[in-house]
């Protein structure tokens, strides 16, 4: 797909006897393919935000599961506050019964001693006593009546105490029982709003994403069908390769490789070189970088993306200010910085061969100047977000072909 970005350039290099229906259906494809990176910017943004989205909503999923937690909690604290409830409520039932049996024997013992007070009372029941041991005797007896008595009403005080402990206890377990309703009410108020939450972000992402790979996708077929007209005119005796083959998964692949926009119309030598061309060159030139092979030409599968690509020139990871030779020798007709692309030289090697060399950090020719073999024409830059730092390629009559079938020796891969 990088080759299509560079189309362009090299309808400008022909000679002058191609037509200006090449020149307005190359300005067109320019157009197209500005539209297409601009597009694949957007795409880029969209899954950077698509990514924040995800991360959001694993951060969602998260408190959704600590919230499911604490509601699970809450439950098992609900359960046995009602235990604890039904325990006290059943004490209290006891503890009310006991307080009447006690009550009633008070009552009763009451009613006797009053009984007792009318008759004689209590001073007159022990004077009347016949004897000394008979007067201990009734003494023992009302020192044993009166113990009775106070343990009854102790334990009739205490009773009435832990009725009034339990039952206050009770009204503070369905306080807290009310609260914990409440609040798994709340909890399951925020699990609703974040569910829905989370369901929103993921419709709107891809809802969006759709939207986009679809323009994608138009852009491409035209860019495509402009490339074909191009090729006819140029005349290649092949039909170009297909740009992208039927997807193999929902998400159509692109390539993000930039072009030139239209207001970048670049300078270039519009004199054709008078060189061999390349055609006895195969399998005797050199590389043009001391570098390692990232990606090979023809189809490939982007990396970010599920369909396969057609790349119509080799990707290069090397050092940074790493020199970059001419691989025969030409001319330069085109050295232009390129959006996105770094400089880029096109070397004119005769009989309409071009070898094409972007991503460099900067030029060490200027276009018309005329190159040997091995010479230094450039630097490579830095390396992009997928490591590449390096693009060749090598075209014959507008048609890109495999550079590797040109090289004395295969370069290492990464």
């Amino acid at each position: 797909m990088q080759g299509l970005r560079i189309i362009a350039v090299l309808l400008l290099l022909l000679p002058s006897a191609v037509s200006a229906e090449s020149r307005d259906v190359a300005k067109e494809l320019a157009q197209v393919r500005g539209r297409i990176e601009r597009e694949q910017e957007r795409l880029e943004t969209l899954r950077k935000h698509k990514e924040q989205s995800e991360q959001s909503i694993r951060g969602i999923q998260d408190d959704l599961h600590g919230l499911e937690r604490s509601k699970e909690k809450l439950k098992d604290t609900l359960v046995q506050l009602e235990r604890r409830a039904r325990n006290i409520e059943r004490g209290i039932s006891i503890s009310e019964s006991k307080i009447t049996e006690q009550r009633g024997l008070l009552e009763k013992r009451v009613v006797a001693i009053y009984k007792m007070q009318r008759r004689s009372g209590t001073l007159d029941y022990l004077m009347n006593a016949q004897s000394a041991t008979e007067l201990l005797k009734r003494a023992s007896y009302l020192s044993r009546i009166s113990s009775y008595d106070n343990r009854r009403l102790q334990e009739l005080s205490k009773l009435i105490q832990e009725f009034q402990d339990e039952k206050s206890q009770l009204q503070k377990i369905k306080r807290q029982r009310e609260q914990h309703l409440d609040q798994v009410i709340d909890l399951e108020s925020q699990l609703e709003q974040k569910t829905l939450r989370e369901a929103n972000l993921l419709d709107e992402a891809r809802r969006e994403e759709a939207v986009r790979l679809e323009t994608l996708k138009k852009l491409e077929n035209s860019a495509d069908k402009l490339e074909r007209v191009l090729a006819k005119i140029m005349g290649s005796t092949e039909p170009e390769p297909p740009e992208v083959e039927p997807p193999e998964a929902e998400t159509p692949e692109v390539s993000v490789v930039p072009e030139i926009k239209p207001e970048d119309t670049p300078k270039v030598d519009t004199q054709p070189f008078m060189g061999r061309g390349l055609a006895s060159a195969q399998g005797s030139l050199p590389l043009p970088v001391d570098a390692l092979l990232v990606q090979g030409f023809g189809k490939q599968r982007h990396g970010e993306f599920s369909d396969m690509l057609f790349v119509k020139g080799l990707e290069f990871k090397g050092d940074v200010g790493a020199k970059v030779r001419a691989v025969a020798d030409g001319k330069v007709v085109l050295s232009q910085v390129l959006p996105g692309y770094g400089n880029v030289i096109i070397v004119d090697h005769g009989k309409r061969y071009y070898t094409l060399y972007g991503r460099l950090a900067g030029s060490l020719k200027n276009v018309g100047d005329v190159v040997t073999k091995g010479e230094v024409v450039a630097v490579i830059g830095e390396a992009d977000h997928r490591g590449r730092n390096f693009y060749f390629e090598l075209r014959i009559k507008g048609k890109p072909v495999n550079p590797l079938k040109f090289f004395a020796k295969r370069p290492a891969t990464a």
